[in-house]
């Protein structure tokens, strides 16, 4: 089980890899895993949720998403000061202080270091991507990552009836995580039943196909493809 200290080590670490892909990137190149969206969208939008991220944690309720400079050195500047900021409330404030979140009770300061550190990880992910660069998240969280979908995600969509009453069990094992595997259940379904379909694969790869960023490729599927196919075109993340 991943600490406190572990999410708020991998925002740090990821956070300044962002930084530096952001520093040798086109501002106006397009990021094809995030459509419509360019470099600079996505820097804004990263430091804009770190930003949001810190308000909440430092002040306990919800505000608005702050928008950062639109020139290059201030949009440099804005994110490394954003990344820094987050990292020193989460260290800061206490991880019991009750704070606003979209997961379940109860709703802690501590929410947001798990929550940011799988945001910096995936978009971190998207701006490599887009720059030809290979990245592959740490396993460890990634498999983390997997399990946020299906008790954070998931949790936010059925409570607001957006997934059909039925839906596949879908069973996810990470192939270099062990003991880490965790399910799909968009219904309200006894625990006891069978899944429709196991998934297995290096949890980095589940994740980006959980999280719409690539296809099932070479995963392992036991059970009907079809199913899991239109449980992930659902959009169980945003």
């Amino acid at each position: 089980m991943l600490t406190l200290t572990d999410f708020q080590s991998a925002i740090t670490q990821y956070s300044q890899q962002f930084s530096e892909v952001l520093r040798s990137s086109d501002l106006s190149a397009p990021v094809p895993s995030c459509p419509a969206w360019t470099m600079a969208d996505l820097t804004q939008h990263l430091s804009g949720t770190q930003r949001w991220s810190t308000a909440i944690v430092r002040s306990g309720v919800r505000g608005e998403h702050p928008v950062g400079p639109s020139d290059r050195p201030g949009l440099e500047q804005w994110f490394d000061q954003g990344a820094t900021e987050l990292v020193a409330a989460l260290q800061e404030v206490d991880p019991q202080q009750p704070a606003w979140n979209f997961g379940p009770e109860p709703r802690l300061a501590s929410f947001w270091s798990r929550r940011q550190a799988h945001e910096v990880a995936v978009h971190l992910w998207d701006a490599m991507h887009a720059q030809g660069q290979d990245f592959r998240i740490d396993p460890q969280l990634a498999a983390d990552g997997l399990d946020e979908v299906c008790t954070v995600f998931l949790y936010m969509k059925l409570r607001h009836s957006s997934l059909p009453d039925w839906a596949p069990i879908v069973r996810l094992e990470p192939s270099d995580v062990p003991d880490s595997a965790v399910e799909i259940r968009p219904s309200q379904i006894d625990s006891a039943t069978t899944p429709h379909a196991i998934v297995r694969g290096p949890a980095h790869d589940l994740l980006l196909a959980v999280r719409g960023r690539a296809g099932l490729g070479q995963i392992q599927i036991q059970g009907d493809v079809g199913l899991v196919e239109a449980l992930l075109a659902q959009g169980i993340t945003p």
